[in-house]
């Protein structure tokens, strides 16, 4: 703890800045990316995704709604941002720019989901989030036709970089 500075609170101080700091990179890539024209959707509605939208204020006016596999959440909304939650389908009536969505889901995994997105619209392109980096997981996401991945714990520079390329088409 001592190595890691977890004993001082300048290591908490600079820890509550990072985390302002990726709260205001994210949304100005949002805000960036809606001012382009361009749309990006979540997959999956779980409840670690609804502490960012919440503590990032982030409402249908930067994510126009999120999908998810779960029958019971469809026509229902984010707890406390509102956003829409529709049946994965939604995606190909309004193929989205970016789709994000972590890798572990209780119903479909991300790898899974991906697929079944492609399915439905071939140029979708799909960033997925992990808290697993090894090489199988690369490969079978890879695999999956994923246009990019990265690990949950990425700096918020690295997350906004891999969402505006995603949004590009690279």
């Amino acid at each position: 703890e001592e190595a890691e500075g977890l004993k001082s609170p300048e290591r908490y101080r600079q820890f509550a800045e990072d985390v302002k700091e990726s709260k205001r990179a994210l949304l100005d890539l949002l805000i960036e990316l809606r001012r382009d024209g361009k749309q990006v959707v979540g997959y999956g509605a779980p409840g670690k995704a609804n502490t960012l939208l919440n503590y990032c204020a982030i409402r249908t006016d930067l994510l126009d709604y999120t999908v998810d596999r779960n029958p019971y959440k469809h026509g229902r909304f984010t707890p406390g941002t509102q956003i829409p939650i529709h049946p994965p389908d939604r995606i190909a009536e309004t193929r989205p720019d970016v789709i994000v969505m972590d890798i572990a889901m209780p119903i479909l995994n991300g790898i899974e989901a991906t697929r079944h997105i492609l399915a439905l619209d071939p140029n979708a392109r799909i960033l997925i989030l992990s808290a697993h980096n090894d090489d199988e997981y690369i490969e079978r996401m890879t695999a999956s036709g994923a246009a990019g991945f990265l690990e949950k714990q990425t700096s918020a520079e690295v997350l906004t970089k891999a969402i505006r390329e995603v949004a590009a088409g690279n």
